[in-house]
């Protein structure tokens, strides 16, 4: 069952994200910079959509996406950027090794307020920036049905809210090598745009449009 994302489950959402990208630099700012900035920050946006599936009542994953990607990062930054600095602050106290990663992540926001990052000016562009599936559920025990898949529930629902505000394109990024996560928005109609930045890191962009 697909719902929409709720404040009592940030603090799982934001568990399993760190976890999944722990190599990146979204993990590297750890739980504090997604519960009290990024997640609070969202909610606020008009375009923000926030998902969740439930499996016995219990998070088994979720989808985070904007209607609205031009100046999507940019509208973040600009409204909260006092809670953008408390938090790396914070962040640096408690894990001073990290410095380097709380100050580039601080220079990204930044750079959206002034330069973008190539794809902003395109305003009925949607943007699917986060999914993610409890490790247990990716390979389940038993056989499970294609439209009972917890990816395949947030990423429909996801497309079918796009298109009811008029989205003409959904694009999201992907890290290089990452063939399962290609071939799983193949199977939806993405495919290959351009290589791109995502949050610093190298990673390709699927693009797909609407007929």
């Amino acid at each position: 069952m697909v719902v929409p994302l709720e404040e009592k489950h940030l603090d799982t959402v934001a568990e399993l994200q760190v976890k999944t990208f722990a190599h990146s630099p979204i993990g590297r700012m750890g739980k504090r910079f997604l519960t009290d900035f990024l997640y609070p920050s969202l909610f606020t946006d008009p375009y923000f959509i926030g998902l969740v599936c439930l499996q016995d009542e219990r998070i088994a994953g979720f989808l985070i996406a904007t209607s609205r990607r031009d100046g999507f990062i940019s509208r973040v930054a600009f409204r909260h950027l006092a809670r953008l600095i408390k938090t790396l602050l914070h962040s640096c106290l408690e894990n001073p090794r990290f410095f380097p990663v709380y100050l580039k992540t601080f220079f990204y926001f930044c750079k959206h307020l002034f330069v973008g990052d190539g794809f902003d000016g395109k305003e009925n562009w949607g943007e699917f920036i986060s999914i993610v599936i409890q490790p247990s559920i990716r390979r389940p025990a038993g056989p499970m049905e294609k439209n009972e898949k917890p990816a395949n529930q947030l990423l429909i629902r996801g497309m079918e809210l796009m298109k009811e505000k008029k989205c003409e394109k959904f694009v999201t990024f992907i890290e290089p090598k990452n063939f399962l996560s290609e071939v799983f928005f193949s199977h939806f109609g993405f495919r290959f745009f351009k290589d791109a930045a995502f949050f610093g890191l190298k990673t390709r962009a699927f693009v797909r449009e609407l007929p």
